[in-house]
């Protein structure tokens, strides 16, 4: 049995605080809100074609903020998605930029290994609608396009 994979490519991938773009850390304000800029292309988007499959048709990018709390779950803190239609699927790439958000947690300890921040890019082929559809989105791997960690520095502000 073959397997045929539909997923477009993802490259430029870049993760950054929107007032300074300081290479490898994002800057965590524990007394207020954390912005952080996602940018990254997609790319083979005009090459999505079988003549088996009826593609291209419209698809959706998710772009997932989760905190993983002391290695034991974890939850979604800020979400975007976009939506990619036939059009833009005549395009061998696309570039988008995604803000989003982390509210403070002063007792954010940020230790890297148990209590951290990742960011997860997936597709789906549907619009999420319901619990089951985030359960996948959530907890299937084949659909993840990116998965990191999120390296923080502490701004030193004082209040």
């Amino acid at each position: 049995m073959s397997d045929v994979n539909f997923l477009p490519g993802i490259s430029n991938f870049s993760v950054y605080s929107p007032n300074s773009k300081e290479t490898g850390y994002i800057e965590y304000n524990p007394h207020g809100k954390t912005d952080i800029h996602v940018e990254f292309t997609l790319t083979g988007l005009n090459q999505l074609k079988s003549s088996f499959y009826s593609f291209p048709k419209d698809f959706y990018i998710y772009v997932n903020l989760f905190k993983h709390l002391g290695g034991i779950s974890s939850e979604v803190v800020s979400t975007a998605f976009f939506h990619c239609s036939e059009d833009l699927q005549s395009k061998d790439s696309f570039n988008f930029l995604c803000p989003l958000a982390i509210d403070a947690e002063s007792d954010y300890i940020g230790d890297f290994i148990e209590d951290y921040y990742f960011l997860e890019i997936a597709f789906s082929e549907n619009e999420v609608e319901d619990g089951s559809d985030l359960n996948f989105l959530y907890n299937h791997d084949h659909n993840k396009l990116i998965k990191t960690k999120l390296a923080f520095k502490k701004l030193d502000i004082k209040l």
